[in-house]
């Protein structure tokens, strides 16, 4: 039997719930056990990174993200790992296009840093897989300094999804569209979990920024674009209020430690 572990390599961490022509992305989000970072991050760099350089040069695989978060306590873990599908079919291919990555760079298993083993460094605390419903940005583009990202976990209420994409098409879109033509954020998507995945969401939304500074300017640069788009608040779909459709589950901001994509604009 397949540990968690082995499912984080192959990314078969969760089920597909759409076989539709969509991009999908994958996210495990991960605890770095009794301080051992160094070991977490060996393991990473040497064995995950390196399997989606090989994949996405084969085009197995459309990007991937490895993020630092920057409040833990948030969410009970550390880091993220983020693999980008072009479609469902890549997707299902996932481990028979892994396994042979994996046999040729680490034929022996997976390199560690020391006689540490992987359940004594780190653990996967939630894993979900997503279709892109909006995304946006020059993923191609080369951060230069401390790329950041920020995410939010939505739980749509009252089966109110109507009301939640209505919302977040005609204004979170919306500014995002205006602050990436702006040099505001670098990048944004929303993502469509399936109904009963471990983390209780059903829309992930991702906003990237070019660097430490356009992030933690953010507020004051988001101020003057939703003040210019929408002066008397966000539009509604009818009489619900954001409070009875939708409830941020979570949020946090982290680090984009690395990454890579295709060389492809989206929009």
């Amino acid at each position: 039997m397949k540990t968690k572990w082995s499912l984080l390599l192959l990314i078969l961490s969760c089920n597909l719930f759409a076989q539709k022509a969509v991009p999908i992305v994958v996210v495990d989000f991960v605890k770095v056990l009794n301080g051992h970072e160094a070991e977490t991050v060996y393991f990473f760099e040497q064995n995950w990174k390196k399997y989606r350089i090989s994949a996405l040069k084969k085009s197995h695989i459309s990007g991937y993200q490895m993020l630092k978060l920057n409040a833990a306590d948030k969410g009970g873990f550390h880091y993220a790992l983020v693999t980008f599908f072009q479609d469902s079919a890549a997707y299902q291919r996932v481990e028979a296009n892994f396994q042979p990555i994996m046999a040729r760079i680490t034929p022996k298993g997976p390199r560690l840093l020391n006689e540490l083993k992987i359940p004594d460094f780190c653990e996967i605390t939630q894993s979900f897989s997503g279709n892109v419903l909006i995304e946006a940005g020059n993923f191609s583009k080369k951060q230069k300094v401390n790329p950041m990202v920020v995410i939010d976990m939505v739980e749509v209420l009252e089966a109110r999804n109507a009301e939640a994409r209505f919302f977040y098409d005609q204004n979170w879109k919306v500014y995002r569209e205006k602050a990436l033509e702006e040099g505001v954020v670098s990048a944004y998507r929303i993502l469509a979990l399936p109904k009963g995945n471990e983390t209780g969401c059903d829309l992930i939304l991702m906003t990237e920024y070019p660097d430490e500074v356009k992030f933690k300017a953010s507020e004051d640069n988001f101020r003057p674009i939703l003040q210019s788009l929408r002066p008397d608040g966000p539009v509604l779909l009818n009489e619900h209020k954001p409070n009875t459709f939708r409830n941020i589950k979570t949020n946090f901001d982290a680090l984009i430690v690395s990454s890579a994509r295709k060389r492809k604009k989206i929009r």
